[in-house]
């Protein structure tokens, strides 16, 4: 298999995202302050995930 670092860089994006989902989710159902601040500024999480994504990515621009 031949993988560029395009490909690479997806796949941590994948990997990585889909763990801070994950312990966003397990923080905010402990921490009811984190919880309001969160539902303050988004409407979902998938509102969030998108957010961080468009701001922290391994992802090159080109």
């Amino acid at each position: 298999m031949n993988y560029t670092q395009e490909h690479v860089d997806m796949a941590a994006d994948e990997l990585f995202f889909a763990d801070f989902k994950d312990r966003l989710g397990k923080k905010m159902r402990e921490d009811k302050t984190l919880r309001k601040s969160v539902g303050k500024k988004f409407r979902s999480m998938d509102e969030v995930i998108d957010y961080y994504k468009s701001k922290y990515t391994f992802r090159k621009n080109s």
